[in-house]
């Protein structure tokens, strides 16, 4: 990428000390070119050269010989030029007054660089002043861009430009979306921002068009969807920027990034752009994010985190907001909204005990400030039945899940979401308790609610119908599931698209069903297939994509190399007890399935030491008679049996 240098005179780089270019014999100098299409460039002239060349900015490597070279004899000063290199982005005429600067105050890189990440200081204290460049060239980099901008704003869409920019510069210079500049909430603000000037109403051809100027200035790089702005430029437009202009132009930024992320879906490479936005917007936040209450892109940005996979990144990430926010005070409703996160996602991460008291000071938080019929409180009592039944607290977990069910309809109605929700909570929990007939009947309600309430083809509904199916096939009906299945399969693919989170879940659901409906062929050649697109949507480290490699290895660790075939099932536990947690679920159905598999590949005697270690896992967290448990001791006692007879004696009894 390679951004412009100047704008009307020409400026010449000097190696400071010296009447010479920094690396060639003869002068050179940079300025801004204006082009209709292209790549970006910077403009070198060349003494003697009559026409112009296009460059590209420096890399990395580049940058850093050509401070070492412009250093000089002062080796002292360069402890680290890299980092130097790396914050001005390669751009040569800001290395060039950044070791100015360096070599006029005797400045270290290591200094220079402490000041420059300092967001109190202004970009002026950074660069020379202009007196100390060459009498011809007194236009620094703040000075160059402020009059580039000028001229940019003069062109059609008049006005447009100078505000637009206002707009990208406190956005990630390179995860902008050009979509993010044509939400609505940008438009409202930019046709605010172009009336005060007197220019056009911002609608989206406008705001397209005044991103092509830019790009044609070469103020910013705009490749399709794709906007790219030098972070020195977002620097000069901010340091422009008075305090009330400043805190409009945030808050503008922050609402559109909210209202395109919403828009935008739950994928992985969107959650990661986007969450490059809003770390952005929070470094560059003063208090209009978080003064008189928490911003919801703010939220958003945690709970992205936590749904792609990180939810202890999540947890923490909340506890840094929850330290942004104390002016607000510990009985504000919206801190006791970032405590609720924390504890949501510390149970996901595996620590179901701690977020258990976090949750138990909410709800006596929530009563005494809002009363016990409040919806926070409510909420806040459902998070803590979750994280009880997560804990392996089931008895407990559904005694209070039903009392909150039967509040939520007394209070809110039968259709309320929030009823909706704890319907669903206390339906999973029966599942999970052994009651699979009594969750399939309660989810089944659900979502003939949810249809009737929001529509058949809603994402609300659509959430809904997978559970009823999927609690088919633990009844032991998956033929049954199966056309259930396809339907919502085929619904999500055409209302989500085939990257949502919901499509795949839909997917790894329908190989389930095939695989327990006999065609074991089937299952593996589907899972086969999802596992990649999981790595690839949900990363790694997501608790589903964990379960698809627990199911692909189900259906396929047997007809593998077996070497091959145990080291993906250790890696998996391996990755199930650091990202879930050691006595959580998910992590002992694949330690069950280990055991299983190595008793059917032979390995009696570590099958059993693998399935006791199932066993007393499931027995503590689960309960004695729950039916997961009764398989694990079961298979163990075949196994115990089968370690003085034949092999051939245990039977596959493969639990999904």
């Amino acid at each position: 990428m390679s951004f412009s240098l100047a704008f009307g005179q020409p400026i010449h780089v000097w190696q400071s000390g010296s009447g010479e270019p920094a690396w060639r014999n003869g002068r050179f100098m940079c300025g801004l070119g204006r082009r209709s299409d292209g790549p970006r460039f910077a403009r070198l002239i060349v003494a003697g050269v009559d026409d112009p060349l296009d460059v590209e900015v420096f890399s990395t490597d580049q940058s850093a010989r050509y401070l070492r070279s412009a250093l000089g004899e002062q080796h002292s000063l360069g402890d680290d030029v890299e980092g130097v290199a790396a914050d001005l982005q390669g751009l040569p005429l800001a290395l060039a007054q950044a070791v100015a600067f360096m070599l006029d105050r005797q400045l270290r890189c290591s200094e220079y660089r402490r000041r420059f990440a300092d967001r109190r200081r202004r970009l002026s204290e950074l660069l020379p002043e202009p007196e100390a460049l060459p009498d011809q060239h007194r236009n620094t980099v703040a000075t160059t861009w402020s009059l580039s901008m000028e001229a940019a704003n003069q062109l059609a869409p008049l006005s447009v430009a100078q505000p637009l920019m206002e707009l990208l510069s406190f956005w990630d210079p390179d995860s902008i979306s050009a979509g993010l500049a044509t939400t609505g909430a940008a438009r409202n603000w930019l046709s605010y921002a172009v009336s005060l000037a007197g220019g056009p109403v911002a609608d989206i051809d406008t705001i397209r068009d005044g991103l092509r100027t830019l790009h044609r200035l070469s103020l910013l790089r705009h490749d399709g969807d794709t906007v790219h702005v030098h972070a020195l430029v977002q620097r000069v437009t901010r340091e422009g920027l008075d305090a009330e202009r400043r805190a409009s132009v945030l808050r503008a930024a922050a609402d559109a990034l909210l209202e395109y992320w919403l828009r935008g879906g739950h994928s992985r490479n969107l959650a990661l752009a986007m969450r490059a936005n809003a770390d952005a917007l929070r470094r560059h936040d003063r208090g209009e994010l978080v003064g008189a209450g928490v911003h919801k892109v703010l939220i958003l940005a945690g709970t992205r985190q936590g749904e792609i996979g990180d939810p202890l990144g999540a947890a923490v990430y909340f506890d840094h907001l929850l330290a942004t926010s104390k002016q607000l005070g510990p009985d504000h409703s919206d801190v006791l909204e970032l405590r609720g996160h924390a504890a949501r996602w510390r149970v996901n991460a595996g620590d179901p005990a701690n977020a258990i008291s976090i949750h138990e000071e909410l709800v006596h938080d929530f009563e005494n400030k809002h009363g016990p019929d409040h919806a926070g409180t409510i909420v806040a009592r459902a998070n803590l039945a979750e994280c009880r039944a997560m804990s392996g607290a089931l008895t407990d977990a559904i005694q209070e899940m039903e009392q909150v069910l039967a509040d939520c309809e007394r209070l809110f109605g039968p259709h309320n979401v929030h009823t909706s929700d704890a319907r669903a909570l206390l339906g999973g929990m029966y599942g999970e308790a052994g009651a699979a007939e009594a969750a399939r009947t309660m989810f089944g309600q659900l979502a003939a609610d949810r249809s009737d309430v929001f529509g058949p083809d809603h994402p609300y509904t659509l959430a809904a119908e997978g559970a009823p199916a999927h609690w088919v096939i633990e009844c032991g009906d998956p033929g049954t599931a199966i056309p259930l299945l396809q339907r919502l399969l085929d619904a999500r693919m055409h209302r989500l698209g085939a990257d949502h989170p919901a499509t795949l879940a839909a997917r790894g659901n329908m190989a389930r069903a095939m695989g327990e409906a006999g065609d074991r062929q089937g299952a593996a050649d589907a899972f086969d297939a999802l596992l990649p697109d999981f790595l690839r949507v949900m990363g790694p480290d997501h608790p589903e994509t964990l379960t698809v490699r627990n199911n692909y290895l189900l259906y396929n660790s047997l007809g593998m190399d077996p070497d091959r075939a145990a080291n993906a099932w250790m890696d998996l536990i391996d990755d199930s007890v650091r990202i879930l947690g050691r006595l959580t679920p998910g992590t002992l159905t694949s330690v069950h399935n280990f055991g299983e598999w190595l008793a059917l590949t032979g390995h009696l005697d570590q099958a059993a030491g693998w399935l006791q270690v199932a066993l007393s896992g499931r027995t503590e967290v689960l309960g004695a008679e729950h039916p997961h448990t009764l398989i694990t001791r079961a298979f163990l006692a075949r196994t115990l049996n089968a370690m003085t007879r034949s092999i051939a004696d245990i039977t596959d009894e493969k639990e999904r």
